[in-house]
């Protein structure tokens, strides 16, 4: 399970895990109320009492600390028993018990959650507006339901699907058995004053430390033999950590770590503005300009097209929806 120590390294160096952490559970109607005044990404733990792997899954996954921590943090966690007999207030609506006076008759909120089949455990997955983006049936363990917890608290579910992003997770967590090809990374300084000589575009990726996607880009992207070799045929590669102390010059202006600005370095605020997102890259031209930022997350199939659209300036031509669009329809992957 190395991503949940992970979790513990990257997010929580400063926290301190009770011996016995409790999920802080509440019901849908309580996550309503507070995600009005707070919005977060809310998941439904629908259970019901006679099921044994619902149990299994209190005891395990929703008793590691690590896994509890990130839902109390990032999340409304909900707990929904599925034949509960109590009326229920979700959006507006009341939903009461199919059956009160059977033992085991589904809910009406179950009923409108699960159309058709149930089974149990299924977790739901909420966006910040409240729509049901997401249904895992069965038992997860921490190491399962891990991408997911990333993929809702950092929002990728607006730059990719979950089937791309969850084998792409695990594979930038996995221990590499096989030697795969590197960037030829500089730093980014370093990268500046080359690029003075050789007149090359330069690609930066923006590490940032708190967000775990940035891990997921760094260890699958970048190990990719297409986007490793397009980039070290056609960039002067750098890194670049979001919180970089040291003082970076850029075409003789100066930009530094200036604590009075917050954590993040002048350059991310320059660059990004008021849209800080990571994970991210920065684009410049063969004059060490600024083309643009792109604040996203990217699979390494869709690197490719942003590589060659900048690369091959068909920026200057076009806008990027319309080339990404031709380079589909040729074909390219």
């Amino acid at each position: 399970m190395r991503f949940i120590y992970f979790i513990l390294l990257s997010l929580f160096t400063t926290t301190t895990f009770a011996q016995h952490a409790e999920v802080k559970w509440m019901t849908i109607t309580e996550a309503e109320a507070l995600n009005k005044i707070t919005p977060k990404p809310i998941i439904i733990d629908v259970y019901t009492d006679w099921c044994g792997w619902c149990k299994r899954m209190d005891a395990t996954t929703y008793s590691d600390p690590q896994v509890v921590e990130f839902l109390n943090t990032h999340f409304y966690p909900v707990k929904f028993n599925a034949e509960t007999k109590d009326t229920i207030l979700y959006q507006g609506v009341k939903y009461t018990s199919s059956n009160p006076a059977s033992s085991r008759s589904s809910h009406q909120l179950a009923e409108k959650l699960m159309p058709g089949s149930r089974s149990y455990p299924t977790s739901f997955f909420m966006d910040e507006t409240m729509q049901v983006n997401l249904i895992v049936p069965g038992y997860l363990d921490a190491k399962d339901i891990a991408p997911f917890l990333v993929f809702y608290k950092e929002k990728i579910y607006s730059d990719a699907n979950i089937n791309d992003y969850r084998d792409l997770f695990k594979a930038a967590f996995e221990p590499d058995t096989i030697k795969k090809p590197s960037v030829n990374w500089k730093p980014l300084n370093g990268a500046l004053a080359q690029n003075i000589k050789t007149k090359k575009k330069i690609f930066v990726f923006v590490e940032d430390d708190a967000t775990i996607s940035t891990k997921v880009m760094d260890g699958t992207n970048f190990k990719d033999s297409t986007v490793v070799s397009y980039l070290n045929k056609n960039f002067i590669n750098a890194k670049f950590n979001s919180r970089f102390a040291d003082t970076i010059t850029i075409n003789n202006q100066a930009l530094i770590n200036n604590p009075a600005d917050g954590p993040y370095h002048q350059l991310i605020l320059a660059a990004m503005k008021e849209n800080i997102k990571f994970p991210a890259c920065f684009i410049f031209d063969e004059n060490n300009f600024l083309i643009t930022p792109i604040p996203q997350y990217m699979t390494p199939q869709f690197m490719m097209p942003v590589l060659i659209f900048f690369n091959e300036d068909k920026y200057k031509e076009m806008q990027f929806p319309d080339f990404l669009a031709k380079y589909q329809s040729q074909g390219a992957k």
